[in-house]
């Protein structure tokens, strides 16, 4: 797997002396091409149960990466049609609703795109011959799944879960870790999502989350009072490059096989599912405000997100700011 820094968007924010204690345990490690943050807080955590939890979150890579030729992902959009693992089969099929809830807004079958456009890499646009060649490689009602056997109908379509696979992670983790008796006090941090498990401290003190202000990252946009939930964020500001004055990001637009190009600089969304929480970010950029804001009050529970709109308003959908 190729792999590259990717700048969190988001900032997990120590604010209490309640936590400044031998009860707090924390290890950074490297995967799914960015750096992985784990804390325990009030909880003398051995390091071998540390390292057990490494070697947990990182055991998913072995499905999910679309560059490692060792991937199940990766032998699938090789293969075209195959029988997967539960665990693939579980986080395709969990993708695909919300493909469909977002009218595709959120689509996995981007990895075609994704691969011309390269933002990290590239110093210039493709040309428009190339953009409408890869858009016509992909569509999520191409995936059709049979018991265990996923098969991708449309030649050239690859599937790319890295816009979700890590949220889907950070579930399970939160499944394992309430296996191994532990449902509070610990805080998951993969590149732009916060996974917070039930709240920070034996006092009942909440997490405080900073999301960093995308105009200006010496600084936070706000401070989210949180527990139980996970905060997911999707913005210009990490991976773009710039030709001709335009910025063109890694958020692509599904419709256009382009970098999006509206009114919004950066989405979070707060939810209790990390794996929702990554997909709604992406899905809640693409629309637009206004289908995002109707997508939440019409249709979701439990979901709230924040807007930073390229004009400097701040603009929070069922979020209430203490």
């Amino acid at each position: 797997m190729k792999k590259a820094l990717v700048f969190l968007l988001i900032a997990a924010i120590i604010l209490s002396s309640a936590c400044a204690n031998s009860d707090k345990k924390s290890v950074s490690f490297f995967a799914y091409d960015t750096t992985v943050s784990l804390t325990f807080y009030g909880k003398r955590v051995k390091d071998a149960f540390l390292n057990e939890c490494i070697d947990y979150i990182k055991s998913f890579e072995t499905h999910f990466s679309m560059t490692d030729e060792d991937s199940e992902l990766y032998k699938l959009n090789k293969e075209r049609s195959m029988e997967v693992s539960d665990t693939l089969l579980e986080c395709i099929k969990s993708a695909l609703s919300y493909c469909e809830l977002t009218n595709g807004a959120f689509d996995i079958t981007l990895g075609t795109v994704n691969r011309l456009w390269n933002v990290t890499e590239r110093k210039l646009p493709p040309t428009q011959a190339e953009i409408d060649e890869a858009r016509q490689n992909t569509g999520h009602e191409y995936i059709e799944i049979t018991d265990n056997r996923v098969t991708i109908q449309k030649e050239g379509l690859k599937i790319d879960l890295s816009g979700f696979a890590k949220g889907y992670v950070a579930d399970k983790f939160r499944e394992y870790l309430k296996e191994k008796g532990i449902d509070s006090g610990v805080l998951l941090v993969m590149g732009g999502a916060v996974t917070c498990i039930g709240r920070k401290s034996a006092t009942e003190e909440n997490f405080k989350v900073g999301i960093v202000n995308p105009y200006d990252k010496s600084n936070l946009l706000t401070t989210l009072d949180i527990s139980n939930s996970n905060v997911s964020t999707s913005g210009t500001s990490e991976r773009y490059f710039e030709y001709e004055g335009v910025r063109y990001h890694h958020i692509m637009n599904p419709h256009t096989g382009a970098p999006v190009q509206n009114d919004i600089e950066q989405v979070t969304v707060i939810c209790y599912d990390a794996a929702m929480g990554d997909a709604l970010s992406t899905a809640f950029f693409v629309m637009g405000l206004n289908k995002a804001r109707a997508l939440i009050e019409n249709e979701l529970e439990g979901v709230g997100a924040v807007f930073a709109m390229k004009n400097g308003e701040i603009i929070y959908v069922n979020y209430v700011v203490d």
